[in-house]
């Protein structure tokens, strides 16, 4: 699954599944996500390609993103510039 333009593909870490199949998030961890497919970015109105820096397996720390589940997943798309920053190893 690949998203568009500068929309990005996360795990939120700070969720797990109950058995009955609800979304329990850990408070500790709310902010962060594993960056599973990013968007090709943005196109300007000079017709350059605003990418995004990161990609897939990268930790990321989300600014309080308003993130969209996709349905029969635990994958959420948020905005690429809701992203605040990477962790790096």
């Amino acid at each position: 699954m690949r998203p568009l333009r500068d929309n990005v593909i996360v795990r939120l870490l700070g969720e797990r599944k109950s058995e009955g199949g609800l979304f329990l998030p850990d408070a500790s961890k709310k902010d962060r996500a594993v960056v599973v497919s990013v968007g090709p970015g943005k196109r300007l109105e000079s017709g350059a390609l605003d990418t995004i820096d990161v990609s897939a397996g990268s930790l990321v720390i989300l600014n309080g993103a308003k993130a969209y589940p996709i349905s029969g997943t635990d994958l959420h798309v948020i905005r690429g510039h809701e992203l605040l920053a990477y962790i790096e190893d």
